[in-house]
């Protein structure tokens, strides 16, 4: 039931390998590769500023003709629910999930995780499953301005039989590596600042004599990570700089799995912090109930997608967002298709 899409930019086309149980297909398809990088960035900046407007339409309606078409009739005759997508140059910050597929969205048909390599893929769906969690820690709130992810975390904590919430001035540096080298899932609701050239992406927790409150990817790379899962409900957790080599340096998620964590769930742009609580409600009650974790966020995303395309977020009017610092209120919607507030999310790692 899994399925990986591997893709690689060449000057004058994007070929496409599909694998899957039962084979695997190539395409080539003519394409200038500047070409593919402005409309990938073009429907980045509409999904951000929130628009479902005909640009939007137009840029997602163009990567799909490129993308999905020239390999949709294979992916449809795989038979696979979960679908892995290995990115390449621009790609790997471009939401799949939001592109057509079938007369609807990637998300209507397939739970979606990202990989670095089809190898990492193939090396994490080796490994045995692990049981179900029963340690689970959240962080939520360090500076006392997100009141929605102070409720998120200890909501979280709630969904476990051996959950914990630490709001406020509790979540420093010392209990986040507590947490993260202990607990079977983590889930933090900070703020949360992207990598730019020669910095580090950082998470912004609440400081002491001790520390600056910044836990940046170098350091939680240094860490023996034990958690399983870690949901990184910030800002642009999951945004690094590229390198020649095609690697996604000194971002968040990518730090975490170099440490240990087998899944990190974590965001391509600023995140509401009122629609990340309302993912978060859902996305916790599927693991609870014992759902594979891919299938739990999509499970999430679809029903996020819904309520916020009749702007039902809560609250229906405006929201801060979790970045470092804040970069100001967002409106909820009417984001629907294009995704302002679910296709943010995007899990990383073993799907299961």
């Amino acid at each position: 039931h899994v399925a990986l899409l591997d893709f690689v930019l060449l000057d004058d086309q994007v070929v496409i390998a599909l694998v899957h149980a039962h084979a695997v297909d190539v395409v080539a398809v003519p394409v200038d590769r500047g070409q593919v990088g402005q409309h990938a960035r073009s429907l980045l900046r509409a999904l951000q500023r929130g628009t479902d407007d005909v640009d939007a339409d137009a840029e997602r309606q163009w990567l799909s003709q490129v993308l999905v078409e020239p390999i949709g009739p294979a992916l449809a005759q795989s038979g696979a629910r979960w679908l892995g997508i290995i990115g390449h140059d621009v790609l790997h910050q471009l939401p799949f999930a939001v592109l057509d597929y079938e007369g609807g969205q990637i998300l209507d048909r397939f739970a979606v995780f990202r990989g670095a390599s089809a190898g990492d893929v193939a090396l994490s769906l080796g490994t045995p499953a692990l049981p179900p969690p029963i340690r689970v820690i959240a962080l939520g709130d360090p500076a006392g301005d997100l009141p929605d992810g102070r409720a998120e975390a200890r909501m979280v904590a709630r969904r476990f039989t051996e959950g914990a919430a630490y709001v406020g001035p509790s979540v420093t540096e010392a209990t986040a590596r507590r947490a993260l080298e202990s607990a079977d899932i983590v889930h933090f609701a900070t703020h949360a600042e992207q990598a730019v050239p020669h910095r580090d992406a950082w998470l912004r927790l609440a400081p002491t004599p001790a520390d600056d409150g910044r836990l940046t990817a170098r350091e939680l790379s240094a860490l023996q990570v034990r958690a399983r899962l870690v949901s990184l409900f910030g800002c642009d957790t999951a945004v690094g700089v590229p390198s020649p080599g095609d690697e996604v340096l000194g971002a968040l998620d990518r730090a975490l799995l170099a440490a240990g964590a087998r899944t990190v769930v974590s965001t391509h742009w600023p995140v509401d912090d009122a629609a990340a609580l309302d993912l978060a409600h859902d996305f916790y009650r599927a693991l609870a109930a014992g759902r594979p974790t891919v299938e739990a966020l999509a499970e999430a995303q679809r029903a996020l997608r819904d309520r916020s395309a009749r702007c039902t977020v809560t609250p229906p009017t405006t929201s801060r967002t979790r970045c470092a610092p804040q970069r100001g209120v967002l409106p909820c919607g009417p984001p629907g298709l294009s995704g302002r507030h679910w296709a943010a999310f995007a899990l990383v790692g073993d799907p299961r």
